[in-house]
């Protein structure tokens, strides 16, 4: 089982601010079945995350070590879910490795405001795409700006779709939940993932009891 959204990079963004804290948040992981995760800190310059590639490197390299030294039983790589818009150049900072894909892949995990879409919204899979980067939507369940018939549509461009698995559990709030249940009804969700934080536990055993209705995978390494 792999998870491709989680926020444990130790001191990378507001995921985790220390080293301990990420040991026991990766552990808890593991102890929920998970084998592979993909560290995705967050590029969000307005909120004061913009780490650049080669610190975040940095810190994943050190991190991974401490992790084998421990033995906990996880494979770990490295992603950025990168905030989209429109005053950045977001596809230019990929080509010049400003920013990072998904494990050295071609996928690169995208989020938007929740609160307004971007302009380019339905144009956004072809403009990654002529340089040939697949999005995956980070939490799409979120936006309530982004209907159904409009990921069908950007599905059919070739994005991919994540949904959190919290969001499918009591205590989400309802329009998320609804979102995200509509979204498995129709087969649009590629990858359940945690966006875990430290101040943000997934309970994987809860989430995986939700999903047993819907006959797929939802765990898939990213390739």
């Amino acid at each position: 089982m792999t998870d491709i959204h989680a926020h444990i990079l130790p001191d990378a963004d507001d995921g985790s601010s220390s080293l301990e804290s990420s040991l026991a948040m990766l552990e808890r992981e593991v102890a929920f079945g998970i084998t592979d995760v993909v560290l995705t800190p967050h590029y969000h310059p307005r909120r004061g995350y913009a780490k650049t590639a080669a610190e975040l490197k940095e810190l994943f390299a050190a991190f991974a070590e401490e992790v084998a030294a421990r033995g906990i039983p996880a494979g770990l790589s490295l992603g950025q879910e990168i905030c989209y818009g429109e005053r950045e150049d977001v596809v230019g900072m990929l080509d010049r490795g400003e920013l990072l894909t998904m494990n050295g892949t071609n996928k690169v995990l995208l989020e938007f405001s929740v609160s307004r879409p971007p302009d380019d919204i339905s144009e956004i899979a072809y403009k990654f795409s002529l340089h040939g980067y697949k999005v995956i939507l980070a939490h799409a369940e979120i936006y309530p700006w982004l209907d159904l018939k409009t990921i069908a549509s950007m599905k059919a461009e070739g994005c991919f779709v994540q949904i959190n698995g919290g969001s499918l559990l009591r205590g989400s709030a309802g329009a998320a939940k609804r979102r995200a249940k509509a979204l498995l009804k129709d087969a649009l969700v590629d990858w359940v993932a945690s966006d875990i934080h430290s101040f943000r536990p997934c309970d994987w055993g809860k989430v995986r009891e939700k999903l047993r209705k819907y006959p797929a995978d939802f765990f898939g390494k990213i390739g």
